[in-house]
């Protein structure tokens, strides 16, 4: 998960992170990093939507998150919040428009910049970034029945339609880990990644401009714990992979997941 790596500075991600390069990392396999000089503040937006399975490494350049206006600006702690910690409000996870978008300001000397093809390129002091798409993992928890465990979505964007338990990738987090840790946080069970299913390409939700996710699936058994919603998940429920519609499902990569669930475990 890499973009290019022959410039001098990368920006960190937001409060899930991301990265691009769909390149697969065998487990444990920590890639190298290049030296991070500047983490910005991001105020992050809710979204929208794109496709495509991804078996190869790939390079995408539209992500979305806001810099503060002015360098070291305090941003607004509504914006902050995050529903966890019984705010009424919920803060979106991913912004609704390309990572680098709404750059206007260079995080490390403060002059103006202008975002172009993805990247941002400060005439000052010399900084680059670069948009990238941001990874995921989820699972595809399988019961003796052969059905999965799907959740309803809490929060925009697709709030009430049906994914599957997962999320974003903390930094330096291997995607097995965080499908581990996703579980937990959001079913409270402990599992076993077994076979990884595929990488699919798509949009957090937004249009065309949405930021781009990249994500990892698992099959998974569970180990230890009965499902139970929690964090952002409104419901938990077993479903046959043909079962549900996809008028009901979140992302249209999870059609493309629960068909070839369905091929691999008929």
């Amino acid at each position: 998960m890499h973009r290019q790596r022959d410039l001098a500075e990368v920006v960190a991600g937001p409060e899930h992170p991301p990265r691009p390069e769909a390149a697969l990392v065998g487990d444990r396999a920590q890639p190298a990093e290049d030296d991070v000089e500047v983490v910005a503040l991001f105020t992050l937006e809710d979204d929208r939507i794109a496709r495509g399975h991804v078996g190869s490494a790939h390079v995408v350049r539209e992500l979305g998150q806001h810099l503060p206006r002015e360098l070291l600006e305090e941003p607004d702690a509504r914006e902050l919040g995050d529903g966890r910690c019984g705010e009424a409000w919920h803060g979106p996870i991913l912004a609704d428009v390309g990572e680098l978008d709404q750059w206007k300001h260079c995080p490390r000397c403060g002059t103006e910049v202008e975002p172009a093809a993805g990247t941002v390129e400060c005439g000052a002091c010399g900084f680059r970034a670069y948009a990238g798409s941001k990874p995921t993992a989820s699972a595809a928890c399988l019961d003796g029945e052969g059905r999965v465990l799907l959740s309803r979505r809490g929060i925009e964007p697709f709030k009430g339609k049906w994914d599957f338990p997962g999320g974003f990738l903390d930094e330096e987090e291997h995607p097995r880990d965080c499908v581990r840790r996703e579980l937990r946080e959001e079913a409270g069970v402990e599992i076993e990644p077994l076979e990884l299913l595929g990488v699919w390409m798509d949009r957090y939700g937004g249009d065309g401009s949405a930021a781009v996710t990249l994500n990892f699936y698992w099959t998974a058994r569970i180990v230890e714990g009965v499902p139970e919603p929690h964090d952002d998940v409104a419901e938990l429920r077993w479903f046959a992979p043909a079962e549900i519609s996809d008028d009901d499902l979140a992302f249209p990569h999870t059609q493309e997941v629960l068909a070839v669930l369905g091929q691999k475990h008929p």
